[in-house]
């Protein structure tokens, strides 16, 4: 009941974290607030697999499973069913409260990820992880353009450049979970952008290192773009810090976004980083023509 409140207040209700109710036969008290998600999102390709087939290694008090693209790591605030932590917990026929998040990678991207078995595992592992004992080693695809005479476009600055950047540190300020009216939360790399000065505060630091770089061959990648002239160029990364869209971003900033990921792509241009950090109220995501400017990838990314 929010009648009588002022708007802040009704704000601050609104906005709250309510507790998951799992009991079928939960029975709320008069003038609770009730948040019922009527259309979910669904993530279908976790029902596509085989999450037996999708664990790599099994131990006392951890789960190892190589996560498909289209599936997220944790329960979403609207879907608790299709996800790693569920498909862990099916493969070993296990309750999936017993099953728990260490770390995450996202949504579109595919590859190994740790669970585990016990509580005090995720807080020895996430430990480890914050320290300099463990290494996280990433290979992203991203993709040049060329122009009509075979010649490489724009990124052929950036693929020299991060020839240059070789086993050296590549070092971005950002900011995490950027919005703007109508858009998805973005990693938002500001280096260099107008205006960046007044979100100094805000900022922090993406570190990461392109430990190797090689041109990909027709066969391993003509399936996957079909969009042509294109040079695709596979990444061998060690990722120091863990941002989230850390290497999605950092690459994008570079001139060079992952495979497939449409959102980053946009974000490669400079202008458009400008628009969404100086007037993210203002800034138009639907076009007339009804296309989104930012959108997440509905297929899976480099």
């Amino acid at each position: 009941e929010l009648d009588g409140l002022s708007m802040s207040a009704q704000s601050r209700v609104l906005m709250s974290k309510t507790d998951r109710v799992l009991d079928d036969n939960f029975v709320a008290k008069p003038y609770s607030y009730i948040r019922a998600h009527l259309w979910p999102k669904r993530f279908p390709l976790f029902h596509a697999v085989d999450w037996r087939e999708r664990v790599v290694a099994v131990g006392d008090d951890f789960v190892i499973v190589n996560k498909p693209s289209g599936v997220p790591v944790p329960p979403t605030v609207d879907n608790m069913l299709e996800n790693v932590q569920a498909g862990a917990a099916l493969a070993l026929g296990v309750p999936v409260e017993t099953i728990h998040i260490t770390s995450r990678i996202d949504q579109p991207t595919e590859g190994l990820v740790v669970v585990g078995r016990s509580k005090a595992f995720v807080s020895r592992f996430n430990m480890a992880m914050r320290g300099n004992a463990t290494k996280k080693y990433y290979r992203a695809a991203v993709w040049v353009e060329e122009d009509g005479d075979g010649v490489m476009g724009r990124g052929a600055g950036a693929i020299q450049s991060i020839r240059e950047a070789l086993g050296r540190d590549v070092r971005h300020q950002v900011l995490l979970k950027h919005k703007a009216r109508g858009t998805p939360f973005v990693t938002l790399v500001c280096d260099g952008l107008k205006g960046e000065e007044a979100f100094k505060d805000r900022m922090v630091e993406c570190h990461m290192i392109i430990r190797t770089v090689r041109e990909l061959g027709e066969a391993e990648h003509c399936l996957r773009v079909p969009v042509n002239p294109r040079r695709l160029y596979e990444l061998e990364i060690e990722l120091v810090t863990g941002r989230t869209h850390q290497i999605r971003c950092q690459l994008s900033a570079m001139g060079l976004p992952l495979v497939g990921d449409d959102m980053y792509r946009a974000l490669a241009d400079r202008s458009l980083r400008e628009r969404l950090l100086a007037d993210p109220e203002h800034f138009r995501n639907v076009l007339e023509d009804g296309t989104r400017v930012l959108r997440e990838p509905d297929i899976a990314i480099g």
